[in-house]
Protein backbone atom coordinates (compact mmCIF):
# COMPACT_ATOMS: atom_id res chain seq x y z
CA UNK A 1 0.00 0.00 0.00
CA UNK A 2 1.46 3.33 -0.92
CA UNK A 3 2.37 6.36 1.42
CA UNK A 4 -0.69 8.36 -0.18
CA UNK A 5 -3.68 5.77 0.39
CA UNK A 6 -2.58 4.76 3.99
CA UNK A 7 -2.62 8.32 4.91
CA UNK A 8 -6.06 8.55 3.74
CA UNK A 9 -6.89 5.57 5.74
CA UNK A 10 -5.89 7.32 8.96
CA UNK A 11 -9.94 8.31 10.10
CA UNK A 12 -9.14 11.86 11.09
CA UNK A 13 -12.07 11.27 14.28
CA UNK A 14 -10.66 11.04 17.46
CA UNK A 15 -11.78 7.78 19.49
CA UNK A 16 -9.90 7.74 23.00
CA UNK A 17 -8.36 9.93 25.65
CA UNK A 18 -5.68 7.72 27.71
CA UNK A 19 -4.64 9.67 30.77
CA UNK A 20 -1.03 9.41 31.33
CA UNK A 21 0.30 7.79 34.63
CA UNK A 22 3.02 9.07 36.65
CA UNK A 23 4.74 5.77 35.40
CA UNK A 24 4.46 6.80 31.63
CA UNK A 25 5.54 10.13 32.70
CA UNK A 26 8.86 8.80 33.52
CA UNK A 27 9.22 6.91 30.74
CA UNK A 28 8.91 10.09 28.76
CA UNK A 29 5.64 9.26 26.61
CA UNK A 30 3.63 12.16 27.87
CA UNK A 31 0.91 11.45 25.99
CA UNK A 32 -1.37 13.29 29.01
CA UNK A 33 -4.53 14.38 26.95
CA UNK A 34 -3.97 13.66 23.49
CA UNK A 35 -6.21 12.21 21.22
CA UNK A 36 -5.47 9.16 19.86
CA UNK A 37 -7.25 8.18 16.09
CA UNK A 38 -7.87 4.88 14.74
CA UNK A 39 -5.49 4.02 11.95
CA UNK A 40 -7.22 1.84 9.09
CA UNK A 41 -5.03 -1.03 7.78
CA UNK A 42 -7.26 -2.24 4.66
CA UNK A 43 -6.12 -5.28 3.26
CA UNK A 44 -3.38 -5.39 1.44
CA UNK A 45 0.84 -5.53 2.19
CA UNK A 46 1.50 -3.30 5.00
CA UNK A 47 5.00 -1.98 4.48
CA UNK A 48 7.70 -0.69 7.54
CA UNK A 49 8.24 2.43 5.14
CA UNK A 50 4.79 3.13 5.39
CA UNK A 51 4.21 2.66 9.16
CA UNK A 52 6.89 4.96 9.64
CA UNK A 53 5.98 7.54 7.60
CA UNK A 54 2.12 7.83 8.84
CA UNK A 55 3.30 7.22 12.73
CA UNK A 56 5.75 10.32 12.28
CA UNK A 57 3.28 12.37 10.74
CA UNK A 58 0.74 11.79 13.82
CA UNK A 59 3.69 12.57 16.53
CA UNK A 60 4.81 15.84 14.58
CA UNK A 61 1.15 16.75 14.62
CA UNK A 62 0.45 16.01 18.24
CA UNK A 63 -1.58 13.28 18.40
CA UNK A 64 -0.89 10.62 21.80
CA UNK A 65 -1.11 7.55 19.71
CA UNK A 66 -3.00 4.91 17.45
CA UNK A 67 -5.69 2.08 17.38
CA UNK A 68 -4.66 -0.21 14.46
CA UNK A 69 -7.86 -1.42 12.55
CA UNK A 70 -7.39 -4.29 9.72
CA UNK A 71 -10.16 -4.19 7.61
CA UNK A 72 -10.80 -5.15 3.62
CA UNK A 73 -9.22 -4.52 1.19
CA UNK A 74 -10.51 -1.42 -1.18
CA UNK A 75 -11.33 -3.64 -4.31
CA UNK A 76 -14.26 -4.96 -2.26
CA UNK A 77 -16.33 -1.82 -3.02
CA UNK A 78 -16.40 -3.15 -6.65
CA UNK A 79 -18.06 -6.58 -7.10
CA UNK A 80 -17.08 -6.87 -10.34
CA UNK A 81 -13.39 -6.92 -9.57
CA UNK A 82 -12.36 -10.45 -8.04
CA UNK A 83 -8.50 -9.78 -8.11
CA UNK A 84 -7.02 -11.03 -4.91
CA UNK A 85 -5.48 -8.37 -3.21
CA UNK A 86 -1.97 -9.56 -2.11
CA UNK A 87 -1.74 -8.81 1.85
CA UNK A 88 0.01 -10.26 5.01
CA UNK A 89 -2.04 -13.64 5.56
CA UNK A 90 -4.51 -13.22 8.89
CA UNK A 91 -3.14 -13.93 11.72
CA UNK A 92 0.01 -15.93 10.16
CA UNK A 93 3.41 -15.42 11.19
CA UNK A 94 3.92 -12.57 8.32
CA UNK A 95 1.27 -10.33 10.09
CA UNK A 96 2.21 -10.63 13.42
CA UNK A 97 5.55 -9.49 12.37
CA UNK A 98 4.24 -6.17 10.94
CA UNK A 99 2.08 -5.92 13.79
CA UNK A 100 4.61 -6.12 15.97
CA UNK A 101 6.64 -3.32 13.81
CA UNK A 102 3.75 -1.15 13.95
CA UNK A 103 3.43 -1.39 18.09
CA UNK A 104 7.36 -1.22 18.86
CA UNK A 105 7.67 1.68 16.48
CA UNK A 106 4.97 3.62 18.07
CA UNK A 107 6.33 3.11 21.47
CA UNK A 108 10.12 3.80 20.04
CA UNK A 109 8.79 7.53 19.09
CA UNK A 110 6.17 8.00 21.85
CA UNK A 111 3.32 6.65 20.42
CA UNK A 112 0.62 4.40 21.83
CA UNK A 113 -0.52 1.71 19.79
CA UNK A 114 -3.48 -0.29 20.43
CA UNK A 115 -5.27 -2.82 18.15
CA UNK A 116 -8.49 -4.20 17.52
CA UNK A 117 -9.29 -7.33 18.67
CA UNK A 118 -10.84 -9.74 16.19
CA UNK A 119 -12.01 -9.05 12.81
CA UNK A 120 -14.14 -5.50 13.63
CA UNK A 121 -18.08 -6.07 12.41
CA UNK A 122 -17.91 -8.75 14.64
CA UNK A 123 -15.79 -11.27 15.50
CA UNK A 124 -15.63 -14.24 13.77
CA UNK A 125 -13.03 -15.06 10.99
CA UNK A 126 -12.68 -18.18 8.23
CA UNK A 127 -11.68 -20.45 11.26
CA UNK A 128 -14.76 -20.04 13.20
CA UNK A 129 -17.05 -23.83 12.61
CA UNK A 130 -20.59 -24.02 12.25
CA UNK A 131 -21.14 -25.25 15.28
CA UNK A 132 -18.60 -22.44 16.38
CA UNK A 133 -20.90 -20.00 14.72
CA UNK A 134 -24.01 -17.62 16.12
CA UNK A 135 -27.44 -19.14 16.05
CA UNK A 136 -31.61 -17.96 15.42
CA UNK A 137 -34.08 -19.31 16.76
CA UNK A 138 -36.16 -21.36 14.73
CA UNK A 139 -33.66 -22.12 11.61
CA UNK A 140 -31.05 -24.43 12.54
CA UNK A 141 -29.29 -23.92 9.28
CA UNK A 142 -28.82 -20.36 9.42
CA UNK A 143 -25.29 -18.92 10.40
CA UNK A 144 -23.78 -14.84 10.38
CA UNK A 145 -21.41 -14.97 7.30
CA UNK A 146 -18.50 -12.34 7.82
CA UNK A 147 -17.87 -10.90 4.34
CA UNK A 148 -16.41 -7.57 5.35
CA UNK A 149 -12.54 -8.67 6.60
CA UNK A 150 -8.63 -8.26 6.18
CA UNK A 151 -9.85 -12.34 4.67
CA UNK A 152 -11.75 -10.94 2.00
CA UNK A 153 -12.83 -12.39 -0.67
CA UNK A 154 -12.83 -15.39 1.50
CA UNK A 155 -15.94 -15.25 3.85
CA UNK A 156 -16.33 -16.52 7.57
CA UNK A 157 -18.92 -17.31 10.42
CA UNK A 158 -19.57 -14.64 13.60
CA UNK A 159 -18.47 -16.45 16.40
CA UNK A 160 -21.30 -17.64 18.96
CA UNK A 161 -21.01 -14.57 21.40
CA UNK A 162 -23.51 -15.99 23.85
CA UNK A 163 -21.42 -19.64 24.19
CA UNK A 164 -18.28 -19.32 26.49
CA UNK A 165 -16.69 -22.52 25.26
CA UNK A 166 -16.97 -21.11 21.65
CA UNK A 167 -15.87 -17.86 21.95
CA UNK A 168 -13.05 -18.40 24.48
CA UNK A 169 -11.06 -20.44 22.48
CA UNK A 170 -11.76 -17.96 19.47
CA UNK A 171 -10.36 -15.36 22.82
CA UNK A 172 -7.03 -17.37 23.17
CA UNK A 173 -6.36 -17.93 19.12
CA UNK A 174 -5.96 -14.54 18.90
CA UNK A 175 -4.13 -13.47 21.68
CA UNK A 176 -1.22 -16.09 20.68
CA UNK A 177 -1.48 -14.26 17.14
CA UNK A 178 -1.00 -11.32 18.23
CA UNK A 179 2.40 -9.60 19.17
CA UNK A 180 3.16 -8.53 23.14
CA UNK A 181 6.23 -5.95 22.80
CA UNK A 182 6.57 -4.67 25.94
CA UNK A 183 5.84 -1.19 25.50
CA UNK A 184 5.96 2.33 27.47
CA UNK A 185 2.77 3.03 27.59
CA UNK A 186 0.17 -0.07 28.27
CA UNK A 187 -1.91 -1.62 25.58
CA UNK A 188 -5.42 -1.94 25.13
CA UNK A 189 -7.94 -4.05 22.66
CA UNK A 190 -10.77 -2.71 21.41
CA UNK A 191 -13.61 -4.28 20.25
CA UNK A 192 -16.43 -2.22 18.17
CA UNK A 193 -20.01 -1.62 18.19
CA UNK A 194 -22.29 -4.78 18.41
CA UNK A 195 -22.90 -5.86 14.72
CA UNK A 196 -24.03 -9.58 15.64
CA UNK A 197 -27.51 -9.93 14.10
CA UNK A 198 -30.05 -10.26 17.62
CA UNK A 199 -33.44 -11.72 15.76
CA UNK A 200 -34.35 -14.45 17.83
CA UNK A 201 -30.56 -14.81 19.12
CA UNK A 202 -30.04 -18.17 20.57
CA UNK A 203 -27.75 -20.56 21.54
CA UNK A 204 -27.60 -24.57 22.38
CA UNK A 205 -27.91 -24.05 26.34
CA UNK A 206 -30.34 -21.34 25.95
CA UNK A 207 -33.62 -23.81 27.22
CA UNK A 208 -32.12 -25.07 29.78
CA UNK A 209 -30.62 -21.90 31.25
CA UNK A 210 -34.08 -20.15 30.56
CA UNK A 211 -35.62 -23.36 32.13
CA UNK A 212 -33.26 -22.95 35.28
CA UNK A 213 -33.80 -19.25 35.69
CA UNK A 214 -37.77 -18.89 34.67
CA UNK A 215 -39.44 -22.16 35.66
CA UNK A 216 -40.71 -22.29 32.56
CA UNK A 217 -40.04 -23.55 28.78
CA UNK A 218 -39.73 -20.72 26.50
CA UNK A 219 -39.49 -22.12 22.93
CA UNK A 220 -43.44 -22.72 22.44
CA UNK A 221 -43.43 -19.08 22.62
CA UNK A 222 -40.22 -17.77 20.25
CA UNK A 223 -42.32 -17.90 16.87
CA UNK A 224 -44.05 -15.16 17.77
CA UNK A 225 -42.13 -13.24 20.68
CA UNK A 226 -41.95 -10.11 19.15
CA UNK A 227 -45.69 -9.96 19.13
CA UNK A 228 -47.29 -7.38 21.44
CA UNK A 229 -49.32 -10.54 23.38
CA UNK A 230 -46.12 -12.17 24.29
CA UNK A 231 -44.44 -8.59 25.96
CA UNK A 232 -43.76 -11.19 28.97
CA UNK A 233 -42.28 -13.81 27.51
CA UNK A 234 -40.02 -11.39 25.56
CA UNK A 235 -38.91 -9.71 28.65
CA UNK A 236 -37.99 -12.58 30.31
CA UNK A 237 -35.90 -13.78 26.80
CA UNK A 238 -34.71 -10.70 26.74
CA UNK A 239 -33.35 -10.45 29.94
CA UNK A 240 -31.58 -14.05 30.47
CA UNK A 241 -29.89 -12.53 26.79
CA UNK A 242 -28.57 -9.51 28.25
CA UNK A 243 -27.08 -11.71 30.93
CA UNK A 244 -25.37 -13.89 28.62
CA UNK A 245 -23.98 -10.63 26.59
CA UNK A 246 -22.64 -9.14 29.55
CA UNK A 247 -20.87 -12.45 30.36
CA UNK A 248 -19.36 -11.82 26.92
CA UNK A 249 -18.44 -8.81 27.91
CA UNK A 250 -17.14 -9.62 31.16
CA UNK A 251 -15.17 -12.51 29.45
CA UNK A 252 -13.40 -10.00 27.11
CA UNK A 253 -12.20 -8.23 29.92
CA UNK A 254 -10.80 -10.90 31.58
CA UNK A 255 -9.39 -12.74 28.93
CA UNK A 256 -7.21 -9.25 27.98
CA UNK A 257 -6.69 -8.41 31.58
CA UNK A 258 -4.61 -11.70 32.39
CA UNK A 259 -2.41 -10.93 29.26
CA UNK A 260 -1.88 -7.63 30.69
CA UNK A 261 -4.15 -5.77 28.10
CA UNK A 262 -6.26 -3.50 29.06
CA UNK A 263 -10.24 -3.59 27.36
CA UNK A 264 -11.61 -0.51 25.45
CA UNK A 265 -15.14 -0.99 23.85
CA UNK A 266 -18.06 0.36 22.48
CA UNK A 267 -21.20 -1.56 23.43
CA UNK A 268 -23.98 0.53 21.43
CA UNK A 269 -26.22 -2.11 20.18
CA UNK A 270 -25.92 -4.85 22.24
CA UNK A 271 -29.13 -6.33 23.73
CA UNK A 272 -28.11 -6.19 27.04
CA UNK A 273 -28.05 -3.57 29.40
CA UNK A 274 -25.67 -0.67 28.12
CA UNK A 275 -24.46 1.23 31.00
CA UNK A 276 -23.72 -2.42 32.65
CA UNK A 277 -21.61 -3.48 28.99
CA UNK A 278 -19.99 -0.21 29.82
CA UNK A 279 -18.93 -0.52 33.28
CA UNK A 280 -17.27 -4.09 32.28
CA UNK A 281 -14.73 -2.33 30.21
CA UNK A 282 -11.58 -0.77 31.07
CA UNK A 283 -12.10 2.03 28.79
CA UNK A 284 -15.32 2.11 27.68
CA UNK A 285 -16.09 3.99 24.23
CA UNK A 286 -18.60 5.92 22.60
CA UNK A 287 -19.57 5.88 18.67
CA UNK A 288 -18.81 8.81 17.98
CA UNK A 289 -19.11 12.81 19.62
CA UNK A 290 -22.74 13.53 20.21
CA UNK A 291 -23.64 10.25 18.30
CA UNK A 292 -25.29 8.59 21.83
Amino acid sequence: MNKTILSLAIAISSIALLMCSGEEKKSGHDIGNKPYTRYWWFASMIKEDDIRYNLNWLKDNGFGGVEIAWVYPLNRFNPQDTTYTPRQEWLSPEWTQIVDFAVRYADSIGLGCDLTFGTLWPFGDSYVTADQATRRFGDPEWRQVITRSWEHPKSGYVIDHLTPSNYLPYFERLMKAFPKPQTSVRQSYFIDSWEVETEKLWCESFPKDFRTRFGYDITPFMDSIYEPDKNRYLYDYMSLLSDKVLKFYSDFDSTLNSHGILSRGQVSGAPCDLISGYALMDIPEGEAMLFE
